[in-house]
């Protein structure tokens, strides 16, 4: 299975066999003859409950299951992952029984982690400027740890715009410091804004929009703020394409250039399309079809052209193997 890169133009392969795989320039990269690999607590199994962000050269990974790690490139064939040192106090309390953040991204300089097995509506964020350091206090720039009590189930994903976006797995929040401020241990605001419900799909963001896969996997909506009714909206853009969401989506990302391309995975391994700009008032959804069925996928810039890469599992002769390619 394939996560998006550390860097533009990089891919990242999480493999059955607890080795990581790395592939730029429409190849993999290679040490001497062999494929340059490096070991890691991962496996493509634990890739559907990671979530990661990035800061500078370095991708930060979570996982309910494992401490939080990161993982460096210093260079094409020297990569390095290994636990985030965070400076903390006794608390947050994440270990292998209470469960460690299964949710991540940036916002104001801080990084924010939250929804642990024990504390699934909580959200931690680190000192502003400092994303290791979470240990909390009240000045402005310290670290926090929010409740999210609006939360009444699972945070499932935290994305990071003009507001942070909270997906739960029952409704669609908002959390921003209060008064044109920014969030503080003391100033913030979290509001209802949504209650459709969000699978443990990664959200895609284009435009001005969210585009999420609500709780039960077969529709895909659009969500959006709206001047003229000062609320988030968030219509099925899967409407008029229902019998090909009808088995669930699994997957999801997008291609910008040179066309304006979301990409999604189906429950039974199809590989589905959807051709979307707003200005022209076009969502058009398509069928892939391939001898074989699509396990994951992954963007990255390359040339002039945004390029899908893919985790193909493909039959050939009395072999099922997964290849890694390029669409």
């Amino acid at each position: 299975d394939i996560s998006p890169s550390v860097l533009q133009g990089y891919v990242v392969e999480f493999r059955s066999d607890n080795k990581i795989r790395f592939y730029t320039n429409g190849a993999i990269i290679k040490s001497g003859a062999n494929p340059y690999e490096i070991s890691s607590p991962f496996t493509s199994a634990d890739l559907k409950k990671m979530r990661f962000a990035q800061f500078n050269n370095k991708l930060y990974f979570v996982h309910p299951d494992f401490p939080p790690q990161e993982l460096v490139r210093n260079s094409d064939s020297n990569w390095q992952i290994s636990v985030v040192n965070f400076t903390q106090p006794s608390s947050p309390h994440w270990d292998a029984t209470g469960g460690y953040p299964s949710v991540i991204g940036f916002f104001e300089q801080r990084l924010l982690l939250g929804a642990t097995k024990c504390e699934p509506q909580t959200i931690w964020g680190s000192q502003s400027g400092n994303v290791l350091n979470l240990v909390t206090g009240t000045g402005d720039s310290d670290p926090f740890e929010f409740l999210i009590s609006a939360a009444t189930s699972n945070i499932q994903h935290l994305v990071s715009g003009k507001q942070v976006i909270i997906l739960c797995y029952d409704k669609e929040l908002t959390m921003q410091g209060g008064t044109e401020k920014p969030i503080t241990p003391t100033n913030v605001q979290i509001k209802d804004q949504t209650t459709y419900g969000t699978k443990d799909v990664p959200p895609v963001a284009i435009g001005g929009e969210l585009l999420f896969v609500t709780r039960h996997g077969k529709k895909v909506r659009s969500m959006s703020y709206q001047v003229d009714k000062d609320a988030y909206t968030a219509p099925d853009l899967s409407l008029v394409a229902g019998h090909l969401a009808e088995l669930g989506i699994e997957e999801m990302t997008k291609t910008l250039e040179p066309y304006g391309l979301l990409w999604f995975i189906a429950s039974d391994g199809k590989l589905l399309a959807c051709s979307f700009d707003r200005e022209q008032e076009v969502v058009a959804w398509s069928k892939q079809i391939t001898d074989g069925l699509f396990k994951s996928m992954t963007v990255i810039p390359y040339a002039n052209a945004d390029q899908i890469w893919v985790a193909a599992q493909r039959t050939i002769g009395d072999a099922t193997k997964t290849y890694i390619e390029t669409v």
